[in-house]
């Protein structure tokens, strides 16, 4: 899309142009050329959805994902142990559980 505007020339480059009346904001580069005569906008290229990492271990506390690196990263639940009958006893047997699946054990 061109414009003139105050005999500067703007131009608007988009990835889709059949989405321009319902884009609100771009993410892009902007370039002067020409003395301030020409003002392009460069709409740059969408990104990819962040990966989430894979989980391993999914129990009543705890559950596991590995990193991309290969290491394991251990999330605790939002339960409030003073509920829980036993919850260092029970915590503890699902992480040796998590462990015993993680070191093929299981």
């Amino acid at each position: 899309m061109k414009r003139i505007f105050k005999n500067v020339t703007l131009s608007l480059l988009t990835n889709e142009t059949t989405e321009l009346q319902e884009r609100v904001s771009y993410d892009g580069s902007l370039t002067v050329k020409n003395n301030c005569l020409e003002v392009a906008f460069a709409e740059s290229a969408p990104k990819r959805p962040k990966a989430r990492n894979t989980r391993v271990f999914d129990g009543d506390m705890l559950t596991t994902v590995v990193k991309p690196d290969g290491s394991y990263q251990l999330h605790t639940k939002n339960i409030n142990p003073l509920k829980v009958e036993g919850f260092p006893e029970r915590l503890y047997i699902e992480a040796c559980a998590l462990m015993n699946k993680i070191n093929g054990k299981a």
